[in-house]
């Protein structure tokens, strides 16, 4: 540890850098306050070599004020593994990222202690919508250089992504141990939060987001839905209506204008208003709430008087479905999809409903349809694999299905007829490993009693 770098050895060596508040990462560490920095200075040193060496040769530590800053070391690899480096990036940026991930790991072959080789061997993965080995990359970077903070930030966005709302929050709150502010990241960290109910941490994060860039769109929205949904409709408003001076033509404007509680009032029940935004913004507060019965009463008034809105009318086909009213549900998804028949996201929600009518068929027919219009998400890959799995088509489900289970391992429906189907092609082994995958998996899921009867089979 020191207060004065070794500027040779720093010019021979790999170096990531890394600057932390000593109080952000007293709190992060658990670390109880004493009166001053320099009393606490061995404990901060000892502390950041125990939670962040990693694979390093050498931490080099300074204590510049109130800040801690951290230099992560290696020796520098053989000149050839930069020069692939630079031949991957050159591919990467070219859109070519099959051919930048096999050069990069041709220069992890010469030199394996880059961190930046795995990082961007990461951000290939995700141009290929490989979610899975996007994660293994990242993590074995964090786990050679626990400072490099970029690597948090992409494994919190993809986790949030595949919903793995945990995982994302540990590590978009590490990343920003070391960037506090990354806006994307609090606007990301806001969000998990949010949904993960803990509405007072998100309110601080999308709060500190505004503090950061006080045009931040997203964060206000953010704001406006966690107060909407605790029925504080005053800072719902004020929330709502910043977006709108903000984005006042743009999507997110949109959303504002038409879930602003014009009322201004927390009565909503039953409804006498004609205003039809006042309907919108009612059947939206309901729905948010899950309070499905009321909010597709609100959304039925609204669309007697204004029928050709097919966005409430997928609205409207979302509550039904909750509500177990499946035929009502298939009806209005197919009144929103007749308004607007070239809308991804409609005949994705078609191809879900579809689904839980267990109607393969017309599911496959609307899933293929999203995907053609650009929906190539894990769940629409998962309901057409099914769907071509029931049709008996068994090679084409299985690609759309081992797709799907890439971009989210943790999709176990899809996993679930991956397994069914490589078990089809006589795959046994490969079928049992993607069974077991399920069992393992912490999510609770009905489908682990059929996973055990199809095992026994196999083992059979």
């Amino acid at each position: 540890m020191t207060d004065f770098l070794d500027k040779p050895l720093i010019e021979a060596s790999k170096v990531v850098k890394a600057t932390v508040q000593v109080s952000d990462l007293l709190d992060y560490l658990g670390i109880l306050r004493l009166d001053s920095i320099e009393k606490q200075k061995e404990v901060i040193f000892q502390s950041l070599r125990d939670n962040f060496c990693g694979k390093a040769d050498k931490l080099e530590i300074t204590l510049n004020g109130s800040k801690v800053e951290v230099f992560w070391m290696v020796p520098k690899g053989e000149r050839e593994a930069e020069l692939l480096n630079n031949e991957a990036l050159k591919l990467a940026r070219q859109r070519e990222p099959e051919r930048a991930i096999k050069t990069w790991k041709k220069a992890i072959d010469k030199n394996g202690r880059e961190p930046d080789f795995y990082y961007n061997i990461s951000l290939a993965y995700i141009e290929l919508k490989d979610y899975n080995r996007a994660i293994e990359a990242c993590l074995e970077t964090v786990s050679m250089c626990p400072v490099y903070y970029k690597a948090y930030f992409v494994l919190g966005s993809v986790y949030l992504k595949n919903r793995r709302f945990e995982e994302a929050v540990t590590f978009l709150k590490k990343g920003l141990l070391f960037q506090a502010d990354n806006t994307m990241a609090l606007i990301n960290l806001g969000a998990a939060s949010s949904i993960l109910k803990k509405y007072d941490e998100a309110i601080r994060v999308f709060e500190r987001s505004i503090a950061i860039s006080p045009r931040e769109t997203r964060a206000y929205l953010g704001l406006a839905k966690i107060y909407a949904a605790q029925g504080d409709f005053d800072n719902a408003n004020r929330c709502f209506r910043a977006v709108i001076k903000l984005d006042p033509n743009g999507k997110l404007g949109e959303i504002a204008k038409r879930s602003l509680h014009i009322s201004e009032t927390n009565d909503f029940e039953p409804l006498s208003s004609k205003n039809l935004e006042d309907l919108y913004a009612q059947g939206y507060q309901n729905f948010i709430k899950g309070e499905f019965t009321l909010a597709a009463a609100t959304y039925e008034k609204y669309l007697a008087q204004r029928a050709t809105d097919a966005d409430i009318w997928a609205s409207f086909s979302a509550c039904k479905l909750y509500l177990g009213e499946k035929e009502k549900a298939i009806e209005a998804i197919q009144r929103a999809i007749s308004l607007l028949p070239n809308k991804a996201v409609f005949r994705k929600q078609a191809a879900i409903i579809y689904d839980a009518c267990d109607m393969a068929t017309e599911s496959g027919l609307e899933a293929q349809k999203a995907i053609d219009l650009g929906k190539h998400d894990s769940v629409t890959l998962s309901i057409l694999g099914k769907s071509q799995f029931a049709a008996g088509k068994i090679q084409e489900s299985a690609r759309f299905l081992q797709d799907a289970v890439k971009q989210n391992p943790n999709n176990l429906s899809a996993r679930y007829y991956f397994a069914m189907a490589l078990d089809k092609l006589e795959q046994k082994e490969a079928a049992k490993e993607q069974f077991e995958e399920i069992l393992w998996n912490k999510t609770e899921s009905t489908l682990k009693e059929k996973v055990k009867i199809e095992l026994q089979k196999l083992t059979k």
